[in-house]
């Protein structure tokens, strides 16, 4: 079965503790697209958290650049899978501006994890302006996150149309999601 295709938000309503305990454990998973989707799941929330929260748990990796106004202010809340560092301020990650499709725009990478372990939501605005999470990228062995901080990063030219990643010498392939749209 899929990742995207398992309900983790039902873990805690069926089982109450022990789903909750389970939802527990696969965010710690040697898998990163598990962990990262069971990472996503939150109760509801009333109000969704302001752009100036959000924005203040997004480390920008890259000097001189803004994360746009209009990527913090849709309320990804209202997309399935959207990634845990949108929709509460409770997740923390980091953003390095990249051109990934040779499009001449910068997509942003929003990644988190583990020194080890690590993954991203690709982050892409399309030409009409609308932002969508456009794919995911997972760590492999030997990209570590230290890398990535230390500026070991690099846009690799690949026949996806994505290009790939290159953290100290390992090649990492985005995985394209198309998953939805904000509109403005």
């Amino acid at each position: 079965m899929a990742v995207e295709h398992f309900d983790f938000a039902n873990l805690p309503r069926d089982g109450a503790r022990f789903g909750n305990e389970a939802l527990a454990a696969l965010t710690r998973s040697l898998y990163p697209d598990v962990a990262h989707a069971a990472q996503g799941v939150r109760g509801p929330a009333a109000q969704p958290p302001n752009p100036t929260e959000i924005g203040a748990n997004i480390a920008v990796r890259k000097p001189g650049a803004r994360l746009p106004a209009t990527l913090l202010a849709w309320d990804w809340r209202q997309l399935a899978g959207a990634p845990p560092y949108l929709t509460t301020t409770a997740e923390t990650c980091e953003a390095p501006f990249l051109d990934l499709n040779d499009d001449n725009r910068q997509e942003i990478p929003l990644i988190t994890g583990g020194k080890a372990r690590w993954w991203a939501s690709v982050m892409e605005k399309d030409a009409a302006g609308c932002w969508r999470l456009a794919g995911r990228l997972a760590s492999g062995c030997g990209a570590t996150l230290s890398d990535l901080r230390s500026g070991h990063i690099a846009a690799l030219a690949a026949l996806t149309g994505w290009d790939d990643l290159q953290v100290a010498g390992a090649r990492l392939s985005v995985t394209p999601s198309g998953t939805g749209c904000c509109h403005y």
